[in-house]
C-alpha cells in the first residue's frame, strides 16, 4: 500500500520533471552512441510515465522520433502537441474509456485536476489531457476485452494497457 506522501508525488509534475531531464539525457546518449547510424527511436510512456515523457519531449530536447503516451493523466506543461519534439504527426495517445486516471488531465470544465490544485493551492497538478482533441496529438484505439464502460470506473482499467488481449499493443507496434 501507497503511503500518503508517496501519493502526492503523483498528483504533480515534480517527480515527473526529475525524470524527463533523466530520459531525455539517456536517449541522447544513445543518440550519440549510433553516431552516423541513426536508428528510429519511439519512447513509450504509461500513466505517470507518459507525463514524465511529455515533459522530456516539452522542456528537454527529447530526441524521439515518435512519442506514445498511454493511460496519461496529463502532459506536464505542454498546451499542444506541437510543442513537443514529436510534433503533431509523431505524438500518439492511446486512452481506455474505463480508465480513471486518463481523466485526471485538465480538459478546461470542472475535473478532478481541479480538485487537486483546490486542496494544495500552488501545486502544479499533472497538466492537459493529451487524449482531447484539441491537443492535437494522433489518437489510437487502447481499449481492452474486459473493459466496464459503466460509471464508476474502477482501477482495472487503468493496467491493461499492455495486456495480449488489448488494441494498445498492436497499435503501438505499428507505430
Amino acid at each position: 500500500i501507497a503511503e500518503a506522501g508517496d501519493l502526492a508525488h503523483v498528483l504533480t509534475i515534480g517527480e515527473a520533471t526529475r525524470g524527463a531531464a533523466v530520459l531525455a539525457t539517456g536517449v541522447s546518449g544513445v543518440r550519440a552512441m549510433r553516431g552516423e547510424d541513426r536508428v528510429h527511436v519511439t519512447v513509450v510512456g504509461n500513466s505517470y510515465g507518459s507525463t514524465t515523457v511529455a515533459i522530456a519531449a516539452d522542456e528537454f530536447a527529447l530526441e524521439a522520433d515518435d512519442v506514445v503516451l498511454t493511460g496519461s493523466p496529463g502532459a506536464g506543461r505542454a498546451d499542444d502537441a506541437a510543442e513537443l519534439t514529436s510534433g503533431r504527426a509523431h505524438t500518439w495517445v492511446g486512452s481506455a474509456s474505463d480508465d480513471p486516471v486518463s481523466y485526471l488531465g485538465r480538459t478546461g470544465g470542472a475535473e478532478p485536476h481541479d480538485l487537486v490544485e483546490f486542496v494544495a493551492d500552488g501545486v502544479v497538478g499533472l497538466g492537459r489531457d493529451p487524449a482531447e482533441d484539441d491537443f492535437g496529438a494522433q489518437r489510437f484505439g487502447a481499449e481492452w476485452v474486459g473493459r466496464d464502460d459503466e460509471f464508476p470506473w474502477s482501477l482495472d482499467g487503468h493496467g491493461h494497457y499492455f495486456d495480449p488481449c488489448a488494441e494498445a499493443p498492436d497499435n503501438i507496434g505499428a507505430i
